[in-house]
């Protein structure tokens, strides 16, 4: 589970992603930001390149401020080039997996299953909470994301049967929701200590799932 944050302060003019459990890839356009404290940056390293272009430190401290604030080495070159500012600039994302609300657990990895009443919604249609026209303050947490193509089986193990499993053991585990698609992995950890209210401890099998070989929880 990964977040993304706001690293500046700013207007969102436009939305590139508006639904919860949407894909996005990492590098693909999330937003355009208008931030005054960006356009101040942008419009110092044009006066720097104007007036004092052979202080090649003080140039490349004004373009690593730009990155720091998000913006990419295209757009500082574009920047350079133009001689023209940016009043809104395109905010990428730099992690791959589907969209949630910032803090939103409804996608929550405990291994313990949870019925959810039916609800009349169609969850692509359902919006992130974060809207075009929105203020967003510096490290502000703007969406969760989550990227399911590397997981655990947990197996519950009992007290009696604990002396009998050790890591590195091969296990063949058979997905319910494919009862016809078993694939086999290896105990990579064997937790320490047991859960609360609970007589067993927990193995762990890491294995790829990129292909969703079992949905998350």
């Amino acid at each position: 589970i990964g977040t993304i944050s706001a690293r500046l302060n700013g207007r969102t003019e436009k939305l590139h992603v508006r639904y919860k459990y949407q894909y996005i890839k990492k590098g693909q356009k999330r937003m355009d930001i208008y931030s005054p404290e960006l356009l101040t940056a942008q419009q110092n390293l044009l006066f720097i390149l104007k007036n004092d272009r052979n202080n090649i430190s003080l140039i490349d401290a004004a373009k690593q401020k730009l990155l720091l604030l998000g913006m990419s080495t295209d757009q500082v070159q574009r920047i350079i080039h133009s001689g023209n500012p940016l009043f809104s600039v395109s905010v990428y994302s730099n992690l791959s997996g589907h969209l949630h609300n910032a803090g939103d657990r409804s996608a929550d990895m405990s291994p313990q299953p949870t019925i959810l009443p039916m609800r009349a919604i169609n969850p692509s249609t359902e919006l992130l909470n974060v809207k075009e026209g929105m203020y967003v303050e510096k490290g502000q947490n703007l969406f969760s994301i989550y990227n399911p193509s590397k997981a655990w089986a947990l197996l519950n193990i009992y007290t009696d049967g604990l002396g009998l499993v050790q890591k590195g053991q091969m296990v063949t585990i058979t997905p319910e929701t494919a009862p016809g698609k078993s694939f086999q992995g290896h105990i990579d950890f064997i937790e320490p200590f047991y859960r609360e209210g609970s007589r067993t401890t927990s193995a762990r099998v890491y294995f790829d799932n990129s292909s969703l070989r079992l949905p998350i929880g």
